[in-house]
């Protein structure tokens, strides 16, 4: 990964490859930097600060409710993590938002 600040996202559920993919091609698609990682993961750049944290949160939002599977993601930055489910997504958004700034 590149300088900057980066975060991890892996399906909650063991969900393999195809759906992060398709996650990491609507990021790229907000012009988002992101990374293919080992073990069916994508990273994020995250550079740009409350604006890019707004793009990644109404990404996921978005993507978790359209799909039937994962029913959650885990997004890691650094030695925290986080998991984000599809049943309450919607209402931890400021909570996502404040882990991708770092102000947790």
């Amino acid at each position: 990964m590149g300088e900057g600040r980066w975060v991890l996202v892996r399906a909650g559920d063991g969900l393999k490859g195809k759906a992060l993919q398709l996650l990491r091609q609507e990021l790229a698609e907000q012009d988002l930097a992101t990374q293919e990682m080992p073990g069916e993961a994508i990273a994020v750049g995250l550079a740009g600060g409350a604006a890019v944290a707004d793009t990644v949160v109404g990404a996921l939002r978005d993507w978790i409710h359209r799909r039937k599977s994962p029913e959650a993601v885990v997004l890691t930055i650094g030695a925290d993590s986080l998991e984000v489910r599809r049943a309450t997504v919607d209402e931890n958004t400021k909570q996502i938002k404040a882990f991708l700034q770092g102000n947790v």
